[in-house]
């Protein structure tokens, strides 16, 4: 049951204004309809519709093909302007009502010609209008029954008088004063189950359904109680009563899908229909998922059959790519299953290390399936095995007997019709390749002694290994493979240089329900405002429509070159080609689609109300305010399609007064949950001095996740009984300390990922206790008081040839240097801290004391910094081994102290060899004697110092190796659910954000809390996986799982809401925060190029899921759309509102009035 939308060349008549209440009433009467049952209306009245595009009288009555008589006028005067939305409203009053709606749809068909209010009769409000004495006798002759003329006083009778004598009146009697046909009624329904119901045999299939929803379809037909016949059964009734039950919706059978225990019960949890049967159902009500069960031999239905996929072989025996779901009998043999599939000689496939294996055709399929995995259907054509008959291509997995005559895999690389084929061998580089003919060569996808042959056939190697890949696709393509490719509904989008983000947000809006139809169809043409400043005046919406066009025309790729472009002009954000987040860009996207579509050309000024008092004004009168004040400034397609209505409420905690305000949304942005703490693995060495026997601890510390360095080094002091500043934390892998995490407040976002080891070859965490130096910069009180008593190693501040001051040491060395003053009577020579031999300077008797001053005195800072630098172990086997440490002194100290600071370590290892410098890069020796005095900071940054062992076999590791326990893992499941309740979780107001209450007329304290109130047909829900805080920035990895059919969202709305909603879409972001990439999932929907839909939920035994990057497409497993990089996802309502499927997607004579 296809909706359309046709491309609408003439401005069409607006329809009549609707006062607030009256709109409330029609689009509450629209929502009886299922959307298959809107399309079957449309059509019929874009049948009967006539120029300029209404239905007219005559056309009314073709229609509902009624027998003209008398009171058809005053029919048609109820049905309205004539519009499609009238025709459906008034049905759905009529055919779709309770008994009372009924009555007083007769009494105000037989009053409308009679009052001057007829826009109230025609709305159904019937208490002010009263019902002349000639028509209640036409009424009542009409039902066949004496008129009650002894209620008329004055000559009418008034609504309640009649409505007092109309309930006594049968529902039988009621219907027949107007029969319709052009929907299902209750008499109709039961005599056609009772037609097609038949008995069943052996491998009949039969629907499932819960027993709530048989039950009360039952109670609507008049078959009260009626207890489902078992599987096989013939339906057996009683005389049918009257309806007792209004009429049930759609058959919602999501339930079952989560019921696969085995504790499914027929005829108590269940009721079990013939397929026909189930088509009527599909046809009235519509519904799903479909749960079809085949009968079994011994008269029950095998309720948990193995669900598995099937890909079957091309006419060159390569898998297709197009997984199907399907179930397979526990009891019947694989032979059976392989024939039912196909309905010809055909034979199945698993997947096994070398490729697809036979399965053997007599075993049972509870036995050789399992549920969920793929196998492969190859189907004989015209007498050969595709797979049989296939030649080699690039890729294929083969052994091959080379030019020694042995046997050795390898895989296809060239393929040439005089060469033959071109191998290339496992374990061997490209030089070894060797051009082979067919007879040396043989497939590796099957394992024979795995394959189980029937006496007419032989078994031959088949073509391919497995799945096949995009990339393998793209080696191994033919045309017929191109043409294969252009055959799939979904078309890719070429990336124009980090447009992922734009296509993969595109793709899923391509696939939306109605808002395709309305852009394939044009029907947004005469929508568009041109005079909004807020929107692009049409154009984005002109080029987005054309982008669908494309998209749905079957080309392989498109390029949205032109869209980009006129986006970009609008906003500009999009117009170059930096990486943007697909999220933001919906958002934006959404937003300039609705100002071009925008009903309301000039936007009114709407004062915004204080907040709502719930005690006073209640909900539901505050949500409709504001509801109403919204559609002031904002009328289009899109606000109608994708905004919902959020409801947030603070209450005082000193009068409890509640105040609530209703925002609205068009994305609803989820938390993603994420542990508070995190787990490390830290290895704590300790000094020689304080080692005792026991120079390390191996601990596991919790951390706050969003902590830095310094929650770390708390936690680790707290374990070991030391205080964080006597620790040095470094990261340390392949025998050496990359990095020195001395920045107390890093974030350990930015630590990444440690391994749960103790290994020094690894990664790890090493907490190393440092010494205490004594690092206060104090002016010296014996500082020299004349020139001619500073001697060699005296400590100073001079002043520099840059007029910089600066500490250094007084140093004995005649190497030449190019200060003037060097080589003058009485020099000294001063070198600097940080500083090396060649920025030293010489100062004479003429500087003292301007340019000479007691150390630290005139030198900026008053703390000397701590020296720290890496020693690795090293041999001449091994090269580096063991557990590397740090060494640790103070800034102003020479290279030999630092060698003394060295070796006292080293000893906790029993270390017996030279020390030398090496380079932190290649590891290499570098020429810096540790003995010499220079200041240790010539090795800052760029050095290690290696302890070069004379005996690895005396080295002693000092690390505990002691087994930890296991990380306790967190036993909670997040799905969708736990994300919302974490959005509505109630949160007390901080001081920082106190709230001012009406009531008190002060800031107090309070709670806060959000909350859904109304959601749209179309639900985008975004995953908050980027998570920024004042000092760090990361990507939530957190796995979130999620209904793709059922998500049920009524608890978290106000009672009798309606909120199932089956996925579509999702964004998926692939990558970090700091670089990405974004893909998408979509299922796929009928939909053509001009924009026929099907707007109701089709139900499919196998969802056809497609999962697009960019320009490439290719099938996707349903159960593979569920993943840890889900970051937006996009719902359709079940039930898509009448309203919007009237008013959007109609064709023709469809569109007008609408």
């Amino acid at each position: 049951m296809g909706l359309t939308c046709a491309k609408a060349d003439v401005k069409t008549q607006a329809p009549l204004e609707e006062t607030e209440d009256a709109q409330d009433r029609s689009d509450e009467l629209l929502e009886r309809w299922r959307s298959g049952e809107l399309a079957h209306l449309q059509r019929v009245y874009r049948r009967h519709a006539r120029p300029p595009q209404t239905l007219d009288r005559d056309g009314l009555v073709a229609a509902l093909e009624l027998e003209d008589h008398a009171h058809t006028d005053t029919l048609y005067e109820l049905f309205g302007t004539g519009s499609c939305r009238d025709f459906c409203r008034t049905l759905s009053w009529w055919c779709r009502g309770d008994a009372s709606e009924r009555r007083s749809f007769l009494f105000c068909w037989f009053a409308i010609s009679s009052t001057a209010d007829k826009d109230a009769l025609v709305g159904g409000d019937a208490s002010s209008a009263e019902l002349p004495k000639n028509m209640l006798g036409a009424l009542c002759a009409l039902l066949e029954t004496p008129p009650p003329y002894h209620l008329c006083a004055k000559g009418t009778v008034s609504w309640r008088k009649f409505d007092g004598w109309a309930r006594t009146l049968s529902d039988e009697q009621v219907w027949a004063a107007l029969p319709l046909s052009i929907v299902s009624q209750p008499e109709t329904e039961r005599a056609l189950v009772l037609e097609h119901w038949h008995e069943g045999s052996p491998g009949d299939v039969y629907h499932v359904i819960p027993r709530r929803w048989w039950d009360s379809w039952c109670a609507y037909v008049g078959w009260s109680n009626l207890t489902p016949p078992a599987p096989g059964a013939r339906l057996t009734v009683k005389p049918a009563g009257a309806s007792s039950g209004v009429r049930p919706r759609d058959v919602d059978a999501s339930s079952l899908e989560s019921d696969r225990d085995g504790a499914l019960r027929a005829k108590i949890d269940i009721a079990c229909v013939p397929v026909d049967v189930w088509r009527l159902f599909e046809q009235w009500y519509g519904g799903g998922p479909l749960f079809p069960r085949r009968l079994q031999e011994d008269g029950a239905l095998d309720l948990y059959p193995v669900s598995v996929f099937i890909d079957e072989c091309d006419a060159n025996g390569r898998p297709r790519n197009a997984f199907t779901a399907r179930r397979a009998d526990r009891k019947e043999t694989v032979q059976t299953f392989a024939r039912r599939l196909s309905d010809g000689n055909s034979r199945l496939y698993a997947t096994s290390p070398t490729g697809w294996r036979r399965l053997t055709p007599s075993s049972r399929c509870d036995e050789v399936l399992e549920a969920g995995s793929t196998y492969l259907l190859e189907t004989k054509i015209e007498g050969v095995w595709p797979r049989a008959s296939s030649r080699y291509v690039v890729g294929d997995r083969v052994s091959a007997r080379d030019h020694t005559e042995r046997w050795r895999s390898g895989k296809v690389i060239a393929v040439s019709e005089t060469r033959g084929v071109k191998v290339r061998f496992d374990s061997f580089s490209s030089k070894w390749d060797e051009w082979l003919t067919s007879d040396r060569l043989r497939r590796e996808d099957v394992d024979i002694d795995d394959v189980s042959l029937s006496e007419d056939e032989e078994e031959r190697p088949s073509l391919l290994k497995g799945a096949v890949s995009s990339l393998r696709r793209v080696l191994g393509s033919n045309e017929e493979e191109e043409e294969e490719t252009r055959r799939l509904p979904a078309t890719g989008l070429a990336n124009l240089g980090n447009t992922c983000f734009l296509n993969a947000a595109v793709q899923c809006l391509s696939h939306a329900p109605i808002l395709r139809a309305y852009c394939l169809s044009e029907m947004y043409a005469q929508d568009i405002n041109r005079t909004s400043r807020l929107g692009s005046q049409g154009r984005v919406v002109e080029a987005f429509a054309d982008l669908l066009r494309q998209l749905h025309a079957s080309q392989i790729c498109v390029r949205p070159e032109g869209f980009k472009k006129v986006l970009g002009k609008c906003k500009p954000q999009f117009a170059g080609s930096e990486q943007q987040d697909s999220q933001e860009f919906l958002t934006e996207l959404l937003d300039v689609l609705h100002e071009d579509v925008n009903l309301i050309q000039e936007k009114p000024y709407v004062p915004e109300p204080e907040d709502a008092d719930e005690a006073r004004d209640g909900l539901v009168v505050a949500a409709r305010d504001a509801l109403r004040r919204s559609r002031l400034r904002d009328k289009s397609l899109i606000s109608d399609l994708f905004q919902g209505q959020l409801v947030a409420k603070k209450t005082c905690k000193v009068c409890a007064r509640s105040s609530v305000k209703f925002e609205p949304f068009t994305s609803l942005s989820l938390p993603v949950p994420a542990p508070a703490s995190r787990s490390f693995v830290v290895a704590v060495l300790r000094l020689a001095k304080h080692a005792n026997g026991h120079p390390s601890l191996t601990v596991r510390v919790e951390a706050p996740r969003l902590g830095d360095v310094r929650d770390l080094k708390s936690a680790i002091a707290a374990e070991v009984k030391l205080t964080p500043d006597s620790l040095t934390l470094c990261d340390v892998a392949r025998h050496r300390i990359y990095r020195v995490l001395d920045e107390d407040t890093l974030p350990l976002g930015a630590l990444g990922d440690f391994p749960q080891v103790t290994d020094a070859s690894k990664r790890l965490l090493i907490a190393y206790e440092r010494p205490q130096l004594e690092l206060a910069k104090t002016p010296s009180i014996d500082f020299p008081s004349s020139f001619e008593e500073l001697a060699v190693g005296q400590r100073l501040d001079a002043l520099d040839h840059k007029r910089q001051w600066y500490v250094g040491t007084v140093v004995d060395d005649t190497e030449p240097c190019r200060d003037k003053n060097f080589g003058k009577p009485g020099y000294i020579r001063i070198r600097f801290d940080r500083f090396s031999a060649k920025w030293d300077e010489c100062f004479c008797r003429d500087d003292w004391p301007a340019k000479l001053q007691p150390p630290y005195s005139k030198s900026k800072g008053n703390r000397l910094a701590a020296f720290e630098i890496g020693v690795v172990h090293r041999s001449p086997k091994k090269g580096l081994f063991g557990t590397p440490f740090l060494a640790r002194v103070a800034s102003d100290r020479s290279c030999r102290a630092l060698k003394r600071a060295v070796l006292r370590q080293a000893s906790l290892y029993g270390y017996e060899g030279s020390v030398s410098v090496i380079s932190r890069d290649s590891l290499s020796d570098v020429d810096i004697d540790l003995d010499a005095s220079d200041s240790c900071r010539c090795l800052a940054d760029r050095f290690y110092i290696a302890l070069n062992w004379d005996s690895s076999s005396t080295y002693r590791e000092p690390l505990s190796l002691q087994k930890l326990p296991p990380v306790p893992t967190s036993p909670r499941h997040y799905d969708l659910a736990s994300c919302l309740q974490s959005f509505s979780r109630e949160e007390t107001l901080s001081q920082n954000d106190s709230w001012r209450c009406p009531r008190c007329k002060k800031s107090v304290e309070a709670t806060s809390s959000i909350g859904l109130w109304r959601t749209p047909d179309v639900l985008v829900i975004h995953l908050k996986r980027f998570l920024c805080t004042a000092r760090w920035r990361e990507k939530l990895r957190t796995d979130v799982s999620f209904p793709r059919r059922g998500l049920d969202l009524s608890k978290f709305l106000p009672a009798d809401a309606y909120a199932v909603y089956d996925l579509f879409g999702v964004i998926n972001h692939l990558g970090s925060l700091s670089g990405g990439h974004y893909t998408a999932h979509v299922k796929v929907s009928p939909c053509s190029s001009f924009g026929e839909e099907e707007a109701s939920i089709a139900f499919e035994e196998s969802e056809r899921w497609f999962h697009v990057d960019d320009d490439l497409v290719e099938a996707a497993k349903p159960e593979d759309v569920v993943t840890d990089g889900a970051y937006v996802l996009f719902y359709r309502r079940r039930r898509l509102s009448g309203r919007l499927v009237v008013g959007h997607t109609a064709v023709g004579p469809v569109a007008a009035g609408v």
